[in-house]
């Protein structure tokens, strides 16, 4: 007779009595309770990406793959855009295997808890490495755990993931340096290709450069000099890039050609840290949550909210990691330091010119963007910092008194900030003085432990014992981690599986195309809704919190790209990966600025056949169609858009530009008639054969594929109005067809007269030749790890 199974809290019970999983299992349920919001019964983690993108992108995923194929496009995100190639989407990152399996909501739980769990037993492995004693390394992990830039990632799944990977990368970089191992050189490499396939690259340089400068202040480092130092760092580069090739080659490809390569400095410096928020990386104030004016956000956050919802990293550890630079490891600290300040200046991106030389200096960091994702860097900085400051209070009296007054005086400030947080002042950035009891209690209770590590550090004359060191580390993570108890927020399952009521009436009216009007374009929701803030809650479902009600309400608007949900297109929606090509991107700037003829003109050439607006469209080309109940002020109204033309048709006319600049310009000519020619970039072909007719239709559509059959009289364009990309191919009859960019961003191919089934198929070559470079990868890390490791067994 079997045993029965053993149940959780025995489990854990057993783990407790063995010592060396205590801090394991300490962290990890720190890591639950930080994601305690969103694990409930019924309910979901929130997030800026969760609800609006990363739903979308697992649903795309997990129908193609159970389609039987290749999860390469999504057709139904704007006018089709790479799946695969889009980093964010995590397709080769082996955790979105799960979603094939389980619930997207228990995926999502799962995912944020293992690699909270995951990135701080790295730190505390870090910690041990550098030669922290065990309270020491406990502290810096639970400071990693806890820092408000690491845990605002968790509504951002890829960034999470790179992210946990931190520690682990400089870990395994500094070991296969100091060592002048190959099978750490091989374990960094994957560490590195880890967070690329997590879909974020900024990380991974991150980690580079933490290892990189560890290593410069180490002075046992790289042993043996020359060739055998710089053998580890051409394994793990070797590695990292074969094992990662499945992804960045990809991405890579289809990024050359598209709006990502021609950003602007703007563009890359979008939602740089404003300087007045540095103040919230030793204060919890957290002024993203403040009822800030739209005034102010603009100023401080881009006019929504901050990339990063908290950037706090704790008043109480800030004294020992300054303390730590003076201290008997200055030679781990003073590294740690000048990357964390290096950091904290790329962060503030537009307001300094250093992230902009750096652009400028390495110019593949052009494809970056969003400098607040600096901050995660610092925080890793800042933590080890702490780390080595307590190890050096553990181990000695020296600059005791120093900290202690330090802890106080910040103790003092804090306790009188948080009694003038509880005066409304008006300033003219507030709109209301709620949230000051909020901020209160956050800034009063770092007074409190800020004091309590002070007291804690008197005991001891030569050092301090285990257990003082031990309390004294509690205190310290004590502070972030209750100011971030409702940081990550949950809300009930129904947000991602509740069916707006607008999408049946859209479906009844043989709905293809949509065009959602989003108000956050400056201007735009004064001109069109007449108020300043865009998206204003007039009531909330019950049961849900304001951060819920407001992700619900986006929802049931139909916010892109989640349309798509319900095989819905969409149509010149904000490219947010930035993959779409340029001269879609400037028509989509277009639609989205205007609202008279080009605005009309635009929606038609794009085969959008409704609108979703909060706002009455004009009456002259927009015919109602239905009223849908929204969480705004305004109801959400549907309307169908006249004269637009249909998602595949046949021209026998072709106008052609000679760059793409031109082709915007020629769209908007009112002599341009879109129903009988297209605009094309090049030298002139031949003149058209007149007359001319001809009739299509869609008769067959896959994950990566689209069938249309064409009737010509004539030679001809079959134009298919879904964005081009190099890898798209075309045969009638088995034939090749050459595609050509129709109107800037669709496709056109060139056919003679006749009757022909045209299949349109996605086909990156890149993806294949990424696939077989990270699985050749894989045998040989694998076998030179075994070797290795054998050679240094016997040595």
């Amino acid at each position: 007779m079997s045993a029965p199974p053993a149940r959780p809290a025995a489990m854990v019970k057993g783990l407790w009595a063995w010592p060396a999983a205590r801090p394991a299992l300490v962290l990890s349920g720190m890591a639950l309770v930080l994601c305690h919001a969103g694990l409930g019964p019924g309910r979901v983690l929130l997030g800026r990406d969760i609800a609006l993108g990363w739903h979308v992108g697992v649903e795309a995923m997990v129908r193609a793959v159970t389609g039987g194929a290749w999860p390469l496009w999504s057709a139904h995100v704007g006018f089709g855009q790479p799946l695969w190639a889009d980093a964010n989407n995590q397709v080769l990152y082996p955790f979105t295997l799960l979603h094939l399996v389980l619930r997207p909501w228990t995926v999502l739980a799962l995912y944020s808890v293992a690699h909270l769990a995951g990135t701080a037993w790295g730190m505390r492995a870090l910690g041990l490495r550098l030669g922290l004693s065990a309270p020491a390394a406990g502290a810096a992990a639970g400071l990693w755990l806890c820092a408000g830039p690491l845990l605002s990632l968790v509504g951002m799944p890829n960034q999470l993931g790179g992210a946990a990977w931190l520690p682990w990368a400089v870990l395994c970089g500094l070991v296969a340096l100091r060592e002048a191992s190959a099978r750490w050189a091989i374990g960094w490499g994957a560490c590195v290709a880890a967070q690329v396939l997590a879909g974020s690259p900024e990380t991974a340089l991150m980690g580079l450069v933490a290892a990189a400068a560890l290593c410069l202040g180490d002075r046992g480092a790289a042993p043996g000099g020359g060739l055998r130092a710089a053998l580890p760092v051409v394994i793990a580069g070797a590695t990292a890039l074969g094992l990662s090739a499945g992804q960045w080659l990809p991405s890579l490809d289809a990024a050359r050609e598209s709006a990502r390569a021609a950003m602007t400095s703007a563009e890359r410096a979008y939602w740089s840290v404003h300087p007045a928020s540095l103040l919230e990386l030793v204060w919890p104030l957290r002024l993203g949550a403040l009822p800030l004016s739209a005034g102010a956000r603009r100023v401080l956050f881009e006019g929504r909210e901050p990339f990063l919802a908290s950037t706090y990293l704790g008043l109480a550890a800030l004294p020992l990691a300054g303390g730590a630079l003076a201290s008997r490891r200055a030679r781990w600290a003073r590294p740690l330091g000048a990357v964390g300040l290096l950091s904290v200046l790329v962060a503030l991106g537009r307001f300094l010119p250093v992230h902009g030389l750096l652009t400028w200096l390495v110019p593949p960091l052009q494809l970056l963007r969003f400098p607040s994702k600096a901050l995660v860097l610092a925080a890793l900085c800042a933590a080890l910092l702490a780390g080595l400051g307590l190890e050096d209070l553990i181990q000695a009296r020296r600059r005791r008194t120093v900290l202690e007054t330090a802890w106080w005086l910040l103790a003092a400030a804090a306790a009188v900030a948080a009694g003038l947080a509880l005066v409304p002042w008006d300033t003219g950035a507030l709109d209301s003085p709620a949230g000051g009891s909020g901020l209160c209690a956050r800034l009063s209770l770092a007074a409190l432990l800020t004091g309590a590590a002070a007291a804690l550090a008197r005991r001891g004359a030569d050092g301090m014992s285990g257990r003082a060191a031990t309390l004294l580390a509690s205190v310290l993570v004590a502070d972030p981690l209750l100011a971030h108890l409702d940081l990550n927020r949950g809300a009930p399952r129904t947000l991602l599986t509740h069916r707006p009521e607008i999408v049946d009436a859209l479906r009844r009216d043989g709905a293809s195309r949509l065009h959602v009007y989003d108000y956050l374009v400056p201007g735009a929701s004064q001109a069109l809704l007449g108020r300043e803030q865009a998206y204003r809650l007039a009531r909330a479902a019950e049961g849900w919190s304001t951060a819920g009600a407001h992700a619900l309400a986006y929802r049931m608007y139909l916010f892109p790209p989640t349309a798509a949900l319900w095989d819905l297109g969409g149509g010149f929606d904000v490219d947010v990966p930035r993959l779409a090509p340029p001269a879609l991107g400037a028509m989509t700037d277009a639609v989205r600025a205007g609202t008279g003829e080009a605005h009309l003109r635009l929606l038609q050439l794009g085969a959008v056949s409704h609108t979703v607006s909060l706002h009455r469209p004009d009456p002259r080309w927009a015919a109602p169609v239905a009223t849908g109940s929204s969480l705004y002020a305004e109801p959400v109204l549907v309307a169908r858009v006249a004269g637009s033309l249909p998602r595949a048709y046949c021209v026998g006319r072709a106008r052609w530009v000679p760059r793409e600049a031109h082709v915007l310009p020629a769209l908007l000519d009112p002599s341009f008639d879109a129903r009988h020619e297209v605009v094309l970039v090049g030298a002139p072909g031949p003149p058209p054969a007149a007359p001319f007719s001809g009739r299509c239709g869609v008769v067959a559509r896959g994950a990566n594929s689209v069938t249309v059959r064409a009737e010509m009289d004539g030679p001809g364009w079959l134009v298919v109005v879904e964005t081009y990309d190099r890898s798209w191919t075309a045969r009638a009859a088995g034939v090749p067809v050459a595609l050509e960019r129709a109107n800037g961003a669709f496709r056109a191919a060139r056919l003679p007269a006749g009757r022909h089934d045209v299949v349109f198929e996605y086909r990156p070559r890149a993806v294949s030749a990424g696939l077989a470079a990270t699985g050749l990868t894989a045998v040989l890390a694998a076998a030179i790890a075994l070797r290795a490791g054998r050679r240094e067994g016997t040595a």
